[in-house]
């Protein structure tokens, strides 16, 4: 029933294509497109090399051929070259730094492993991994992350305290590098046992469930594209021998695989790959720009691409510096919002407003409540990790303090008012028209979703202006909240 959906869905792309012919939408602009390397081969290895160097090769000439149809269309795509690709990826500030670092944690994980160190290996191959991972190295050198793919899990096979993270490890590494292939005497067989079950496992997963949107989401956003384009080479679920070639189209528009498209072909030759790449993003054109509906809502969902943000949060903060006769700090609480704009995608400038009640301090000295108003203008530094953001922000501050009034008499703390009435026994602390100083914000958030954040922040301030008669001094702040990204 599931297939019969997709033929339908197919023969109306194509039949549409057919009709609308050159007066299909076309975009003002050509689509910024790329295709997402490496397409997956998920064949049956052969016993000779040169099967399995034809292999290696299918992945590629699929590849090559949407390539082609992009580059045949330059009126209706702008696709991103290999040296485009790794360009972008690599204009990341901290990409040499991690590169170097996650090759020297890899050197150390593999030579470990063959000192039959499993427990170091592991160690230092996750943290390989980890930053291999950060700034996407598995698109430009696959290979080079597929070897530490393979020791990790070999790592974790022989120290057996975890099988579930060495079947999601050799998935990745059997995505990566079809190349790679764990034959029976050169490994142990539960080990080739383990290798045929992870690659079985995959290929129900792209089966039933396609590429991960999240993954086709965030190299759209890395990339600066408007569409990826990834597929896979598998057994044809029906006729064997056969090989089933599918290409998927993500389109940041619907955050989404829009469309795929599967071709058959009856042997493995590496010109009919090549062809059939092209033919079906030939089909995927046709529905990428088929017309459609327009919302009449005035509300449109966030794509979380604008590099505006404004943030909310309960913010609760305390001063280490209180005049006497107040013995001890005291909390204050209120509500911070904020905005920021990225200028790049780990530097941005960002600014927020603050306000903030006092609580009674713990021996009773406030006689009342007071207002704090604070503003924020400066820079924030972060690093991406995955859904996971930690950055730091800099910021000038300056803030206005309303009058503190304070019991001088502690006689008067049990009945102010009979006591102690107007001014009697107070100690009276004018407002502090503006305070000048420098705020440091360490922030650690999580992508909710595409738009949406969840972030908590400590952050410190000193106040250097003016240069005397400074009431209140060092507030020290813990924030919650939320930012959402238009």
């Amino acid at each position: 029933m599931t297939r019969l959906l997709v033929m339908l869905v197919v023969a109306g792309c194509v039949l549409g294509f057919a009709l609308v012919g050159y007066a299909q939408v076309v975009p003002e602009t050509p689509l910024r497109v790329v295709a997402l390397p490496p397409f997956q081969v998920l064949l049956e290895r052969g016993e000779d090399d040169a099967h399995d160097i034809v292999l290696v090769q299918l992945g590629e000439n699929v590849r090559s051929g949407v390539g082609s149809y992009l580059a045949g269309a330059p009126e209706m795509f702008d696709l991103t070259s290999d040296v485009e690709l790794v360009e972008s990826l690599s204009r990341n500030p901290l990409y040499s730094g991690t590169l170097s670092l996650a090759r020297q944690w890899a050197d150390m994980g593999i030579e470990e492993y063959k000192r039959l160190q499993t427990a170091d290996a592991i160690g230092h191959l996750e943290k390989a991994l980890q930053n291999f991972l950060q700034i996407h190295f598995e698109v430009v050198e696959p290979k080079e992350v597929a070897e530490v793919l393979l020791y990790l899990s070999l790592a974790y096979l022989e120290d057996g305290g975890d099988i579930v993270r060495p079947l999601e490890l050799m998935k990745i590494m059997i995505g990566l590098d079809p190349e790679r292939i764990i034959r029976p005497g050169y490994y142990p067989d539960y080990i080739v046992q383990f290798y045929r079950s992870a690659r079985e496992v995959l290929l129900d997963e792209l089966k039933e469930s396609g590429p991960s949107v999240r993954y086709a989401r965030e190299m759209a956003g890395r990339l600066n594209v408007d569409a990826v384009v990834v597929g896979y080479v598998a057994p044809s679920s029906e006729k064997t021998g056969s090989m089933d070639v599918s290409v998927f189209l993500y389109t940041v528009l619907d955050d989404a695989f829009v469309a795929v498209e599967t071709i058959t072909v009856e042997a493995m030759d590496l010109e009919l790959a090549d062809e059939a790449g092209n033919r079906l993003m030939s089909r995927l054109a046709a529905c990428l720009f088929e017309p459609r509906e327009v919302s009449v809502g005035p509300v449109t969902a966030s794509k979380g691409q604008s590099p505006l943000a404004l943030q909310l949060h309960f913010a609760y903060a305390s001063f280490l510096k209180y005049p006497s006769p107040i013995e001890s700090s005291f909390g204050n609480y209120g509500v911070h919002v904020g905005a920021s704009f990225a200028l790049t995608r780990e530097f941005g400038v960002t600014g927020g407003l603050q306000v903030l009640n006092s609580l009674r301090d713990y021996n009773g000295i406030l006689r009342d409540e007071f207002t704090t108003i604070r503003g924020f203008l400066g820079g924030q530094l972060g690093i991406e990790f995955y859904d996971f953001m930690f950055s730091v922000q800099i910021a000038l501050e300056m803030t206005h303090i309303g009058p503190i009034r304070a019991f001088g008499d502690k006689n008067c703390i049990a009945a102010p008012e009979v006591l102690c009435p107007g001014e009697r026994g107070t100690v009276v602390f004018d407002s502090q028209p503006v305070l000048m100083g420098i705020n440091t914000k360490p922030r650690f958030s999580y992508a909710l979703t595409r738009a949406l954040e969840a972030a908590v922040s400590v952050s410190a301030s000193y106040y250097f202006y003016p240069l005397t008669d400074r009431v209140l001094n060092f507030p020290l702040t813990a924030e919650a909240g939320v930012q959402y990204r238009f």
